[in-house]
């Protein structure tokens, strides 16, 4: 049975400061996944938080500013999914 993204990433938009986690689904579990933003590979460490949850897989970006805009992809042999984060700058009165 081919591999299936059953949830894709959703598109997400936050002030700087404020976690995001990005989330999806896999038809199986057990399956390794590489994160990227751009082209980009992502590391675990202070900044990126990567969890696998049986199928459910998340990304936490920790502390975001608003250079972590961009694209966001979880690639799974030869399935991707994707989703564009926005990160506003707090504004100051």
């Amino acid at each position: 049975v081919p591999i299936s993204f059953i949830k894709e990433l959703k598109n997400q938009e936050t002030e700087e400061g404020k976690n995001v986690t990005l989330r999806c689904e896999l038809s199986k579990a057990g399956i390794p996944v590489e994160w990227l933003k751009g082209e980009q590979t992502l590391l675990p460490g202070e900044k990126y938080q990567m969890r696998h949850i049986v199928t459910i897989l998340e990304l936490v970006i920790r502390n975001p500013v608003p250079e972590d805009s961009g694209m966001y992809i979880c690639v799974c042999e030869d399935q991707r999914t994707k989703a564009i984060i926005t990160i506003r700058s707090k504004t100051r009165c």
